[in-house]
C-alpha cells in the first residue's frame, strides 16, 4: 500500500472519478498505486496521475463538483509533506516528462513486463506487454514496438528511447516515448529468458556484450583457429559463407576468416566468415567494455 502520507491523496484522487468508474476500478487503482509507489515511483505523482484521468472522465459524465476541492487538498498535501508549491507547476504524471510526453522506462529487468503494465495501466493506454525468448543481454529489454493496425501516424508518435544492455552496451531499448493522451492501440515485445532450444528474438550480434563470444578473441581470427574455441562451446553452429549457410557438418575452409556471428538461440549460433579479415575486432564491439 502506498506510504501514509500519501494515502490521502491518492484516495482523494480516486475519489473524483464518477462512482461507475469507482465501483469497477477503485479497489484496483489503489492498488496499483501502492505498487507503483513501492516499486519506487513518487505517491504525488501518481495522485496527480489519478486526478487528471478523473478531470478528463468527469468531462465526459458530468462536472465532479470535488475536483476543485480535491486539488486544494492535494496542495495542502504537497506542503504537509514537505514538497515545494513551486514543483506544482512541472508535476506530471508518472514517468512522463514535461513536454506533454509519457516515459515509460525499466528500471527492474527482472520484472520489466510488470512494469510497463502497471504504467500502461495508470495512464489507461491501450498497449499490451508480452514476453518473447531473448539473448542474455537482452533480458529485460524492449525487443520491439508494434503499433496498432489501424493507426497510420502511430510509429511517429511511439518513439523508442535507447538504453544500455545487460553487460553495459548500448543498443538495446529500456523506454519508449508516448503522448500523456494516447488513444491508440500498441503492443511491447520484452525479452525474458529464454528456455533450451527456443530461437531468440532478433538473433543479436554474438560478439557484444554479454552474449556468448564476447572478448573471445575470435573476431579476425582464421577460421582454422577458431575452430578449437567454436567447437568447444558445444552449441550447434551454421556457417555463413558469403551469404550462403551451411550446417556444422560442413566446415568452412580454414583459410576463410570469422568476421562476425549471431546467437540464433541457447544451443544454436551462427558465425560469419569471409576471405578477408574484418578490421571491427572486440576491442571495437565492446565499446571499452573490459573483458
Amino acid at each position: 500500500m502506498p506510504r501514509p502520507q500519501h494515502d490521502r491523496l491518492i484516495q482523494a484522487a480516486v475519489r473524483c472519478y464518477p462512482t461507475s468508474w469507482r465501483d469497477r476500478h477503485g479497489d484496483e487503482a489503489l492498488e496499483l498505486a501502492g505498487l507503483l509507489v513501492r516499486d519506487g515511483v513518487s505517491g504525488v505523482s501518481v495522485a496527480w496521475s489519478y486526478l487528471t484521468g478523473a478531470a478528463r472522465a468527469q468531462l465526459v459524465v458530468r462536472p465532479c463538483r470535488r475536483l476543485a476541492a480535491t486539488l486544494s487538498a492535494l496542495l495542502v498535501g504537497v506542503t504537509l509533506i514537505g514538497v515545494p508549491l513551486v514543483l506544482l507547476d512541472s508535476l506530471t504524471p508518472a514517468s512522463a516528462d514535461s513536454s506533454n510526453k509519457v516515459i515509460v522506462s525499466i528500471s527492474n529487468r527482472n520484472d520489466a513486463a510488470g512494469q510497463l503494465e502497471s504504467v500502461f495501466r495508470l495512464h489507461h493506454f491501450k498497449i499490451g506487454v508480452e514476453e518473447a525468448p531473448s539473448s542474455p543481454s537482452q533480458v529485460g529489454s524492449i525487443l520491439a514496438v508494434r503499433p496498432g493496425a489501424r493507426g497510420t501516424g502511430e510509429n511517429a508518435v511511439l518513439r523508442e528511447i535507447a538504453g544500455p544492455c545487460v553487460g553495459g552496451a548500448s543498443g538495446c531499448i529500456d523506454a519508449i516515448a508516448l503522448p500523456r493522451h494516447y488513444i491508440g492501440s500498441a503492443e511491447v515485445l520484452v525479452g525474458r529468458p529464454a528456455a533450451p532450444g527456443e530461437t531468440y528474438f532478433g538473433s543479436p550480434k554474438i560478439f557484444g556484450p554479454g552474449e556468448m563470444l564476447h572478448c573471445s578473441g575470435l573476431l579476425g581470427k582464421a577460421v582454422s583457429t577458431a575452430l578449437h574455441t567454436l567447437r568447444g562451446l558445444h552449441v550447434k553452429i551454421v556457417w555463413d559463407v558469403g551469404g550462403s549457410r551451411t550446417g556444422d557438418a560442413t566446415t568452412p575452409s580454414g583459410s576463410l576468416y570469422v568476421v562476425g556471428g549471431n546467437a540464433l538461440s541457447a544451443t544454436s549460433i551462427l558465425i560469419h566468415v569471409s576471405s578477408k579479415a574484418s578490421t571491427n575486432h572486440d576491442y571495437a564491439i565492446s565499446h571499452g567494455q573490459r573483458c
